[in-house]
């Protein structure tokens, strides 16, 4: 495509200065021209009530036959829209029916390690042990817990590995890979251990025979039980929670960051898409992204075993020794 075919989609995106948000508007037009199977810029040429009606059965398309959740639909929907309205579409307003439904989370509110392992400690039975170890020692989205299966882990020593792909159904069959991006994460020994357990005392496929509200409620109880949560209200009147699963999410980037884990490594962990060509290219061999996950271990370990102190702490039955504290055991 030459310049001047490019310039409806240029002045559309030059409104934005983030680099990722623009790469995201660029995606989202590109999957609607490819949809559609025509050049997005020609687009235009139709009249706003085709256009109106061609995101209407884009939305339905993505809905019905890609299984996106309604509100990741709604997204793509009103994304394609701000291109045609940037470039002076007069379009009607949206059908009631497809809302977004705005994720507002306390920006400013990180559990400490120790607050971490309070919620575990509080939990009485090893499902919801698990639940929380998980999601402190992996920083994957509550959605993505509802699709693994226990013979999705591929073993690497003591610690275990998931690759995610870009579609991911769940129980109920809906896609759980917000970014559909293919990417791997570790999951940590403490919650490797768990898992084991779990697995012998259930005969469920999945880890976890539990939907996000379910999740949502254990994480709940478990930060009320150490005096932590709070009942908040969003700028829009929403009621919501200070400690909620997402909220491990951010605790474990931040656990995680920099000089422990590189960037890349971190984004590529959680999912994220890479923020430029090539980004990803060499986290591909499980063993080495374990030893690189292992460096930051000692900031997310939530529990600790007799098996896991030297053999002197271990017949005191507590951490004694500077090689013991060193690994990040908390007592």
């Amino acid at each position: 495509m030459d310049r001047q075919r490019l310039d409806p989609i240029e002045r559309w995106l030059n409104h934005y200065d983030s680099i990722r948000e623009r790469e995201r508007k660029r995606r989202a037009l590109l999957r609607l021209a490819k949809y559609v199977d025509q050049e997005p810029e020609l687009l235009l040429d139709r009249t706003p009530e085709e256009i109106e009606d061609l995101l209407l059965k884009y939305y339905r398309h993505l809905v019905d036959k890609e299984r996106l959740a309604k509100t990741s639909a709604a997204q793509w929907y009103f994304l394609n829209r701000g291109f045609f309205e940037k470039n002076r579409v007069r379009l009607g307003p949206p059908p009631s029916f497809i809302k977004v439904r705005e994720a507002e989370y306390e920006k400013h509110y990180i559990p400490l390690q120790d607050e971490a392992k309070a919620m575990f400690d509080k939990m009485e039975n090893l499902r919801d042990k698990a639940l929380i170890a998980f999601l402190a020692q992996t920083g994957q989205r509550v959605g993505v817990l509802t699709a693994i299966k226990h013979s999705e882990i591929e073993h690497v020593g003591s610690h275990g590995v998931v690759q995610v792909p870009p579609t991911y159904p769940n129980q109920l069959d809906r896609n759980v890979n917000k970014e559909r991006v293919r990417y791997k994460f570790v999951i940590g020994e403490d919650t490797i251990g768990l898992l084991n357990e779990l697995e012998k005392n259930s005969s469920s496929p999945w880890i976890f025979d539990l939907s996000q509200r379910q999740m949502g409620r254990i994480v709940d109880r478990a930060a009320r039980e150490i005096g932590i949560q709070k009942d908040m209200e969003t700028r829009l009147g929403r009621k919501m929670l200070l400690v909620h699963p997402h909220t491990f999410r951010k605790y474990w980037k931040h656990q995680v960051r920099e000089p422990l884990l590189d960037s890349d490594l971190v984004n590529y962990m959680m999912g994220h898409k890479p923020l430029y060509r090539g980004a990803y290219d060499h986290f591909t061999d499980n063993t080495d992204l374990v030893e690189r996950y292992m460096k930051a271990e000692r900031n997310l370990r939530i529990i600790y075993t007799q098996e896991t102190l030297c053999p002197k702490c271990r017949g005191k039955g507590e951490i004694q020794c500077d090689t013991c504290a060193g690994k990040g055991l908390i007592a």
